[in-house]
């Protein structure tokens, strides 16, 4: 994507953009073809909701805005050099928002 001034990174099912600010209205033009398959997010709504917690000033190295995929076969694999992570929860399928709490209590 021409839009962008980095990569694509986070993950292959959470993408992070830093947009050049030229370009913002065409990215997200770009982004409206991917809308049945991701939920394209404002960084800075989220921070502002806490999504990540408190707020530090490492949350700037986020991006602009933050994409995660729907369902269980999409990957960020629409740019080019990029390839498929394993192991990693970060889309919005049950499966990957439940995960196990195992507490262990010390005697």
């Amino acid at each position: 994507m021409k839009t962008l001034k980095t990569p694509l990174f986070l993950e292959a099912r959470a993408a992070g953009f830093f947009v050049k600010k030229e370009c913002e209205n065409k990215f997200l033009q770009e982004m409206k073809k991917y809308k049945d398959k991701i939920k394209l997010f404002k960084t800075k709504d989220l921070i502002d909701d806490n999504f990540f917690g408190p707020k530090t000033d490492k949350l700037n190295m986020l991006g602009e805005y933050i994409a995660i995929v729907k369902n269980d076969y999409e990957h960020f694999l629409f740019q080019e050099n990029n390839t498929r992570f394993k192991g990693h929860h970060t889309g919005l399928t049950k499966k990957e928002m439940v995960l196990p709490l195992i507490m262990i209590k010390n005697k």
